[in-house]
């Protein structure tokens, strides 16, 4: 009895991989009749059968891409069964072709053994394998292009707070003030007296002395104000310069007063010691008091980084004010310094003063949020006086 040539079978072939989309190929050497050409995949005893479209039956070589993971719809197949799932799923497989021939002889086929498909895990993922199952790049890594075998770090200087990154452009650069090491999800603030001046830093610098870095996150040393000093790298606060020495801005050290001269504990220069009628001898201090001007929403520290603060004196003298404003949130502690103003107070007028403050990150920060306490505190000095104490001090407390 006559039978149906033999199809051939040109891809897919046996014992390779594949991905989606599978390219099919193959030769008939007869035409097929109606809805005889079959395409079959067989997993374990289990098989999925494609029906061809007609004109995948006619006399010659054919062609089609199969996405395993959407079997229909499909120009080149009708119909599948069973009708679900609609897709193949990864694994090794028995693929064949068969047909009958116009005039209905017997049905031949051709079939490969040890096909197997598989699904590449997709950029951002990745897996032991490279393929399914896959895990998503946890945030400070990466995972560039299809079928990835590990993630990748951020380097460090960069942060990813992401996951599934495809590529190392999404690795943000950290900003200054701040530094990571390398698969850095988030970056990290530098410690108090400590500071990143650059982008993409790896790690802080110590404030050396002479300077200070009293909150979290400076992006550069603060100098010492004058009539302060830091003897050592890493300070976060300056101290002021003891009676009869003075200091000038940046000081490592205090610096004694020359032979004749006297200065109060905080100065920046030191003074000749005169009485009232040009020789030297005792000290005589006016009497001086001082109020804190009100503070209100619109003159708020945060707003117009200054205090306003009003004297009031019983005699004619020149006076050094000292202010500094203390931030505070839980945890958090951060001393601004205000640079020191000389003012002429007359006796019977009372002159309103402004402190300025130069806010750093940190304080602006912190000013932004809420149960942040300040503490303002003012301590006024004599110029040109040997005294080594203060005429007045005071502070007032509040919270935003």
């Amino acid at each position: 009895m006559a039978a149906t040539a033999v199809p051939t079978l040109i891809a897919p072939t046996g014992s390779h991989s594949y991905t989606s989309p599978l390219h099919v190929e193959y030769t008939l050497p007869e035409e097929a009749l109606a809805g005889s050409v079959t395409l079959t995949f067989e997993k374990e005893g289990t098989p999925t059968v494609l029906t061809l479209a007609s004109k995948e039956g006619l006399v010659g070589a054919h062609s089609f891409e199969l996405n395993f993971h959407s079997l229909l719809p499909n120009a080149a197949v009708v119909s599948m069964t069973p009708v679900t799932p609609n897709s193949l799923e990864d694994g090794e497989y028995t693929v064949r072709l068969s047909y009958q021939n116009a005039a209905a002889e017997p049905a031949a086929h051709v079939e490969v053994s040890k096909v197997t498909l598989r699904t590449p895990c997709e950029a951002g993922n990745y897996s032991a394998t490279g393929e399914a199952p896959c895990s998503p790049a946890p945030a400070g890594y990466y995972a560039a292009g299809e079928g990835a075998r590990s993630a990748t770090p951020c380097p460090a200087g960069t942060n990813n707070p992401h996951m599934q990154a495809i590529s190392e452009e999404l690795c943000e650069t950290d900003a200054p003030g701040s530094f990571s090491g390398q698969g850095a999800a988030s970056p990290s603030l530098c410690e108090p007296g400590t500071f990143a001046a650059s982008y993409a830093s790896v790690e802080c610098t110590s404030a050396p002395a002479g300077s200070f870095d009293e909150g979290y996150g400076a992006s550069n040393a603060e100098p010492c104000p004058a009539g302060s000093y830091a003897s050592r790298p890493r300070a976060t606060q300056c101290t002021p310069t003891p009676a009869g020495t003075y200091a000038t801005g940046g000081a490592a050290e205090p610096t004694p007063c020359p032979s004749g001269t006297e200065a109060p504990a905080g100065a920046s220069s030191c003074k000749t010691v005169t009485d009232v009628i040009g020789g030297p001898g005792p000290i005589i201090l006016p009497k001086i008091t001082f109020t804190f001007a009100a503070p209100h929403r619109q003159s708020s520290l945060a707003r117009t980084r200054s205090q306003g603060y009003v004297l009031r004196c019983s005699a004619t003298d020149t006076v050094s004010a000292h202010v500094s404003v203390t931030i505070t949130l839980r945890h958090q502690r951060l001393r601004l310094q205000a640079p020191a103003r000389t003012i002429a107070c007359r006796a019977g007028v009372s002159p309103s003063e402004q402190a300025h403050f130069k806010l750093t990150g940190a304080a602006k920060r912190l000013l932004a949020r809420r149960g942040v306490r300040l503490e303002l505190t003012i301590a006024l000095y004599p110029v040109g006086a040997g005294a080594k104490t203060a005429l007045a001090t005071g502070s007032v407390r509040g919270s935003r």
